[in-house]
């Protein structure tokens, strides 16, 4: 999951291939345009795009496992451990 802060994406080196962006709709490559390229923070996306901050965090969440699906499968073993072992 995308933080709102980005914490959980201040050490990632974002090395998103053109194939992955190429797998993304339309709508979704503006958002990661304007995350990650243009830097701006949730609340200034639901500005441009005239949409709630929740519902942009929302989408956003929804697209970060479809660029790095390996960190995607990462939380879900943790996720899977820490409740096994809970």
């Amino acid at each position: 999951m995308i933080s709102r802060n980005r914490e959980s994406t201040s050490g990632l080196s974002l090395d998103i291939t053109l194939g992955r962006l190429q797998t993304l709709e339309k709508q979704e490559r503006i958002l990661i345009g304007l995350y990650f390229y243009e830097r701006l923070s949730v609340e200034e996306i639901a500005i441009v795009l005239q949409q709630s901050s929740d519902s942009i965090q929302t989408m956003l969440d929804g697209i970060f496992p479809k660029l790095f699906p390996e960190l995607a499968r990462e939380k879900v073993v943790q996720t899977l451990s820490q409740e096994t072992l809970g």
